[in-house]
């Protein structure tokens, strides 16, 4: 469970348009307010069939209570009320709290089952007499169980994610245990519980599972694919085969039945020790696999990264040239290939040593890394030289880069970088400079490498005339530049024409 999850971070909505890239996730969020609807029209039938014509739905005098009936109402338009996450009305507050204490009332005949509920009975019958139906059924213990956890589901939203996520697990719980006892027709609390009741339950329990749909292990379960797929159906086999075999022991007559709580209990608690099995077994194979993609992750940038400056060694530098030069070759983005060399690096590292040679490329592949913008890639090309392959709009922009990043190099101070050769560097009047040779991608072009060649001879060209500036081939910026201004003119016209026509 996440952080954000826990604490209720506003930023994490059930807005149902936010992306849930492989997940059934919207699609339950969406559900939610359905499922609401669809435990309102179950109880209006099962009132219409029981209230009106007296039909029984349970075993003995089991009946849907008009308080039963009447609470499932409220709580099914409470989730209706939250759909995409939106919090309940004041109204609703009200009500579900009026709700919650008439069903702790009821479950005090949990503890003393020969108590009656004086609130929630006398509800029963003035609305029974005012209609001048026959008093049939009572609001049960267990029956209160399932609607006050939802309730509280309901009023601790994602302020209390942890109650409302307790509450939920509680009321699915217990609505299973609720179908354990009517399937095998054992009490668990003294009374049993009407089946269109039981029936009215389960969709609004899974309205209070969409509560927690960003869950990570109800993500795990709505994930699309074979992985959740496979774990959908093992959590409903887990769920049904118990009791499934149960029951047919039950009606093939060898006089292998419940007839006991604690049997009725050991069928449920085989199928939710097999549910969390598999739930325990599926985070682990997650966690397995997540490790293995991070591992895999890092072996893939380790290999196109040069391990001494960070930047891109050659073999990646290339496979980004390549993407580049698509793109250029598809859209026309203007790509600027830079090429840099440290001036006199040779001497640094004769005079002092590979040790401080090794510490002014780490240096300058930190200042070029720090210095460059999203989108931008700098590589290794080998030896002292480094390739940066720039996105720009213009001529300008490169040239202010370049120059830039020349001037943060020429700041580099070999004493800093190794304290015992200040003397040593100081007496050679050794310093790091850096030359560049810009070109970019061009139309008559056959590949990247064209572009490469020319930023290469433009260093030398910059080398020749004294290291330590910045040499440009200014024709590709040029052409693409008159390209863009050429379109805007045309737009314009157009746009022109266009008004004069509508004139």
């Amino acid at each position: 469970m996440t952080d954000s999850y826990l604490s209720g971070d506003p930023s994490e909505t059930d807005d149902p348009n936010q992306t849930y890239l492989g997940s059934y996730t919207r699609v339950a969020i969406l559900a939610r307010p359905w499922l609401g609807l669809l435990a309102i029209f179950l109880v209006v039938i099962t009132a219409m069939l029981g209230f009106l014509w007296s039909i029984s739905f349970g075993p003995g005098d089991a009946a849907t209570s008009p308080m039963t009936f009447a609470s499932i109402l409220l709580v099914g338009f409470g989730y209706v009320q939250r759909r995409f996450g939106k919090p309940l009305p004041t109204f609703w507050k009200g009500a579900a709290l009026m709700l919650c204490l008439l069903l702790l009332e009821s479950l005090l005949t949990f503890f003393d089952p020969d108590r009656i509920p004086l609130i929630a009975e006398y509800i029963n019958r003035q609305v029974v007499l005012a209609l001048g139906l026959e008093v049939r059924g009572h609001l049960g213990p267990d029956t209160g169980l399932i609607l006050l956890a939802l309730t509280v589901t309901l009023l601790a939203g994602k302020k209390h994610c942890k109650i409302s996520l307790y509450a939920t697990v509680f009321s699915v719980f217990v609505t299973f245990e609720s179908l354990v006892q009517l399937l095998n027709g054992i009490s668990f609390f003294g009374g049993h519980m009407a089946w269109t009741t039981v029936i009215c339950m389960v969709p609004l329990s899974l309205a209070a599972l969409t509560l927690h749909a960003r869950h990570p292990i109800l993500r795990r379960v709505l994930l699309k694919g074979a992985a959740g797929r496979r774990l959908r159906i093992q959590i409903l086999a887990a769920l049904s085969i118990p009791s499934l075999t149960s029951i047919l022991l039950r009606l093939s007559g060898d006089g292998v039945v419940l007839d006991s709580q604690l049997d009725a209990i050991i069928v449920s608690a085989i199928s939710w020790v097999i549910v969390l099995y598999l739930l325990g077994n599926d985070r682990a194979h997650a966690d397995l696999w997540q490790r293995e993609r991070n591992m895999i992750s890092r072996l893939s940038a380790q290999s196109v990264t040069d391990k001494l400056t960070g930047a891109l060694n050659r073999r990646g530098l290339e496979d980004r040239l390549a993407e580049s030069w698509s793109g250029y070759r598809r859209n026309g983005q203007l790509y600027a290939v830079a090429m840099l060399d440290l001036d006199h690096f040779k001497r640094i590292n004769d005079t002092c040593g590979h040790l401080l040679g090794d510490r002014v490329l780490t240096r300058t592949g930190e200042i070029l890394r720090d210095s460059l913008r999203l989108g931008d890639r700098i590589g290794r090309w080998g030896g002292e030289e480094f390739v940066l392959l720039l996105h720009v709009e213009n001529l300008t922009e490169v040239n202010v880069l370049a120059e830039r990043l020349r001037m943060a190099i020429a700041q580099i101070k070999l004493y800093d970088l190794l304290p015992d050769i200040a003397d040593l560097a100081e007496t050679a009047d050794l310093k790091v400079t850096a030359s560049f040779g810009i070109s970019a991608f061009a139309q008559g072009d056959r590949g990247y490498s064209d572009a490469i060649d020319r930023a290469d001879a433009l260093l030398y060209r910059a080398k020749n005339a004294g290291r330590n500036r910045v040499e440009i081939d200014r024709d590709p910026f040029v052409a693409v530049e008159a390209c863009n201004s050429a379109a805007t003119v045309t737009a314009t016209s157009g746009h022109r024409i266009a008004l004069v026509a509508n004139k």
